[in-house]
C-alpha cells in the first residue's frame, strides 16, 4: 500500500487524465483483438483479405504518423492527441451498420482495425508520448510510463473477459451471428467517446515555448537523427514480428484448435493481469540492470514462449505459453517508450516519436497480409516462426546500439525510477 501510495504520489492531474484516457480508449482492444479475426472469418471475409484489413490501417497510421508528428511539435500536441482518440467511434459506428468490405476497409483505414490504428492511431501516436512526458520530470518518466502501460494492460484485460459476449448470446439468446458482435461495438463507441473526453481539460505548455514565429521545429530532427534512426530499425522489426504473431493470433487458435472468445477471453485477460506488477519491475530494472539489459533479457525470453507455441498440442498449453509471453512483452515495453522520449531532445519529442512508430506502422503493414496467406494455405507454424525471428533480431540490435547508454535517470541518486527500498515493517 505504501509504496502504492508513493506510485500515484508523482502523477500530477493533467497525467492521470491522460493515463485514463488510455484506460478508456483501450478497452476496446482487448476484445477487438480476439473477436475481430474471427468475426470477419465467420462473416464470410478469408484470411487474405483479413490480413489486408490491418495491413490498410498499419499502412494508413504510417503514413500520416510522420507528417503529424512534425505538425504536433510546431502546433501544439493536444488537439492530435484529442482528435485522435475520439476518431475510432467512427469505424464502430460501420461496424454496427455492415459487413460490406469495401466499408470494412474504410473502418481499416479510420481505425478501430489492429493495433496501429489508421488515421485515428496516426492522430493519437503523434503526441500523446510527447504530451505525457511533459506533465513529469526526467526522474519520474519511466514510472510514469510505466503506469501508463498498466492502465493498458488492466484495459486490455478487461476488455478481454467480455470477448465471450458474443457466443453467449448465440448460444442463450439466439441473437443472430453478426448482430451478437453489435453490443461490444456499442460498448466501444461509447468508452472511446468517454475518454476523448477527458484529455479535454489537459494544459499543454508546449505551445507557447514552440508556437512562435521563428521557433517552429525542423522537419528533419537533427539533433536526435542517430538515435531516431537506430530506434527505427529496432522498432520496425517489432512491428514487424507484431504483425506476423499477434494480430492475427486469435485466427490463429481458431484454425488450429477450433476455439473462440469465450476460451480465449479469459486467457487473454490472465495475460493482461500478470503484467501489472510491471509498474514496479520496470523502473527497478532500467536503474539497476539498464534499459537494454533489460530489454534484452525480457524481449528475448519472450521470444522463446512464441515459437514453443507451435509445438503446444493443446489450446490449453498454447495459451499458457502465450501468457507468459505476453507478460514478458509488457515489461520491455514501456522501458522502449521510455527510452525514445529520454534519448531525444524535448523539443523534438513528438516528431522522433513519430518517425520511429512510422516505421513500426510500415512494418506491421506489410506482415498480416504475408501471415493472412499462410494461414489460408494451412501453413500455421509460419507466422509464429517468423514473428520469434523478427522479435530476435529487434532485441539483438537493441542491445548492441544501446548497452553501454544508460539515460541520466537510471542513474541518478534518489531517482523515483528506482526509488526506493522501502523498509518493511
Amino acid at each position: 500500500i505504501t509504496r502504492l501510495k508513493w506510485s500515484l504520489s508523482v502523477l500530477t492531474p493533467d497525467a492521470l487524465r491522460l493515463i485514463l484516457a488510455t484506460l478508456l480508449t483501450s478497452f476496446p482492444i482487448g476484445y477487438m483483438l480476439i473477436v475481430m479475426p474471427i468475426y470477419f472469418n465467420k462473416v464470410g471475409l478469408d484470411s487474405e483479405i483479413i490480413g489486408r484489413l490491418y495491413a490498410v490501417s498499419s499502412i494508413v497510421s504510417a503514413v500520416l504518423l510522420v507528417v503529424f508528428g512534425v505538425m504536433a511539435d510546431r502546433f501544439g500536441r493536444k488537439p492530435f492527441v484529442l482528435a485522435g482518440l475520439a476518431l475510432p467511434a467512427v469505424s464502430y459506428a460501420l461496424f454496427i451498420s455492415t459487413t460490406d468490405t469495401l466499408l470494412l476497409t474504410l473502418a481499416a483505414g479510420i481505425g478501430g482495425i489492429g493495433l496501429a490504428g489508421g488515421l485515428s492511431g496516426a492522430l493519437s501516436s503523434a503526441g500523446f508520448n510527447a504530451l505525457l512526458a511533459e506533465k513529469t520530470s526526467d526522474a519520474d518518466r519511466t514510472l510514469i510510463f510505466s503506469i501508463a502501460s498498466a492502465a493498458w494492460t488492466a484495459a486490455l484485460m478487461g476488455g478481454s473477459l467480455i470477448s465471450c459476449l458474443p457466443e453467449w448470446l448465440q448460444q442463450t439468446c439466439g441473437v443472430g451471428l453478426a448482430a451478437s458482435y453489435h453490443p461490444l461495438f456499442w460498448v466501444s463507441l461509447v468508452v472511446t467517446l468517454l475518454g476523448a473526453a477527458l484529455v479535454w481539460p489537459v494544459q499543454e505548455t508546449h505551445t507557447r515555448d514552440f508556437g512562435s514565429a521563428g521557433s517552429h521545429t525542423s522537419l528533419i530532427p537533427r539533433g536526435s537523427l542517430g538515435a531516431m534512426a537506430k530506434l527505427s530499425l529496432v522498432m520496425g522489426l517489432i512491428g514487424l514480428g507484431l504483425g506476423f504473431s499477434v494480430q492475427l493470433l486469435s485466427l490463429w487458435f481458431y484454425l488450429r484448435f477450433n476455439v473462440s472468445g469465450d476460451f480465449l477471453g479469459p486467457w487473454y485477460a490472465a495475460s493482461e493481469a500478470l503484467s501489472i506488477p510491471a509498474i514496479y519491475i520496470i523502473p527497478r530494472m532500467a536503474r539497476r540492470i539498464g534499459t537494454a539489459n533489460t530489454v534484452l533479457v525480457t524481449q528475448g525470453t519472450a521470444s522463446l514462449f512464441l515459437v514453443s507455441m507451435i509445438f503446444a498440442p493443446t489450446a490449453a498449453l498454447a495459451a499458457a505459453l502465450y501468457l507468459v509471453r505476453n507478460f514478458l512483452m509488457n515489461l520491455a515495453w514501456p522501458a522502449q517508450q521510455s527510452y525514445i522520449m529520454g534519448v531525444v531532445e524535448p523539443r523534438e519529442r513528438a516528431t522522433a516519436s513519430s518517425a520511429v512508430f512510422a516505421v513500426w506502422g510500415l512494418a506491421n503493414s506489410i506482415s498480416p497480409a504475408i501471415a493472412g496467406v499462410w494461414l489460408d494455405q494451412g501453413q500455421l507454424a509460419l507466422p509464429l516462426m517468423a514473428g520469434t525471428v523478427s522479435y530476435l533480431l529487434s532485441v539483438a540490435l537493441f542491445y548492441g546500439f544501446f548497452r553501454r547508454v544508460r539515460l541520466p535517470e537510471e542513474t541518478a541518486p534518489g531517482a523515483s525510477v528506482g526509488q526506493p527500498e522501502f523498509a518493511e515493517p
